[in-house]
Formats: C-alpha cells, sequence, structure tokens
C-alpha cells in the first residue's frame, strides 16, 4: 500500500473515531444536568397546602374573636396595593398584641415559606 493511501485510510479512521467520540459525548445524558431541581419532601403542594389548613381555622378564629381586627383587614383589602402594605405595617405596629397573635396562627406557613424559601 502506498504511503499517500495509508495515509488517507489514517485521516478517515482519525476522523470516524474523533467524530463517533464527539457524537457519543454529546449523546451521552447528563443525568445530573437533566432533571430539574426536586424539592425536599416538605415542599411539596401538598405539605404547602396542609400548611394553609393549618392557619386558616386560627386565623379565622382569632378574627372572629376580634371584630376590631377583622374590621380593619377587610378595610385594608379595599385600598390600593400600593398604600395597603405601609398601612398594614403601621396597624400592627400600633397593635402589637394582633401581630403576634395573628403571627402565631399562620406559624405553620410562615415556618414553611422560611424552609423552602418561598415568597
Amino acid at each position: 500500500m502506498s504511503r499517500v493511501i495509508r495515509a488517507a485510510i489514517v485521516a478517515v479512521g482519525v476522523s470516524v473515531v474523533g467524530g463517533l467520540s464527539v457524537s457519543a459525548a454529546q449523546a451521552a445524558p447528563l443525568s445530573h444536568l437533566d432533571k430539574a431541581p426536586t424539592p425536599t419532601a416538605v415542599c411539596t403542594a401538598g405539605q404547602i397546602a396542609a400548611a394553609r389548613a393549618d392557619s386558616a381555622p386560627k386565623v379565622s378564629a382569632y378574627l372572629q374573636a376580634h371584630p376590631d381586627v377583622d374590621q380593619e383587614l377587610t378595610a385594608l383589602r379595599m385600598e390600593p396595593r400600593d398604600q395597603r402594605k405601609s398601612d398594614a405595617k403601621a396597624y400592627f405596629a400600633a397593635h402589637p398584641d394582633a401581630a403576634a397573635a395573628l403571627k402565631d396562627a399562620r406559624s405553620a406557613e410562615h415556618a414553611l415559606r422560611q424552609q423552602c424559601r418561598m415568597r
């Protein structure tokens, strides 16, 4: 076999092997990159629903027992969104007992938000 033919065969062989290695690398699944991060067991939709279900009756009971707070929070919901937040902060600053009671009633939701880094 002539040198030219041998060189051509080697070149084709290198290109085929090189092409296969690139194709194989491209086709190889990167399982750790392909999967979306799975939420921890406590951050599932079921756990979020459970935390809300735990908080709802506690908040409801507090508001029924304190109609003045219920009335104020209802009035806050009627305000424009940008004003609502500052007025709520002012109300709860003036009524720390109500703020603490409602925070305690919603503690399951708050804990879940902290664990799952939810908004």
